[in-house]
């Protein structure tokens, strides 16, 4: 009867490590390029596998500041948002969202006039 029962500590033990073990961030939904006119507002979304807790934003790998008033940045449960009102040429550019070692990135094309930064052509 003693070997049964330490045989089920060891179980009950295995299985609380495993419950404890947290799954791995990743995106369930990446970025995605974006054509935009200018004047327009476009909203750059992504969805995590989990909330991330040091999430950043960058644009053209400089990071982006939520005091900076030009962008909205908005993080609901595993969605998060990075809004440009009434866009203009010069948001267009490479946009990424880094979680820890993860990153997501996106193109931000800006049609309405000369474009400075077209799909990957920089």
């Amino acid at each position: 009867m003693e070997a049964e029962t330490a045989d089920l500590e060891e179980v009950e033990s295995h299985f609380e490590t495993v419950e404890g073990q947290q799954e791995p961030v990743s995106f369930v939904r990446p970025l995605e390029n974006v054509e935009a006119t200018v004047n327009e507002t476009v909203t750059l979304s992504c969805e995590l596998s989990q909330p991330g807790e040091d999430v950043m934003w960058m644009k053209n790998n400089e990071p982006l500041s939520i005091a900076d008033t030009e962008y909205q940045i908005v993080n609901r449960d595993f969605t998060y948002e990075l809004t440009i009102p009434r866009v203009t040429q010069e948001d267009g550019g490479e946009y990424s969202v880094n979680v820890g070692d993860l990153r997501s990135s996106a193109v931000l094309a800006v049609t309405g006039g000369f474009s400075t930064y077209d799909w990957g052509y920089h």
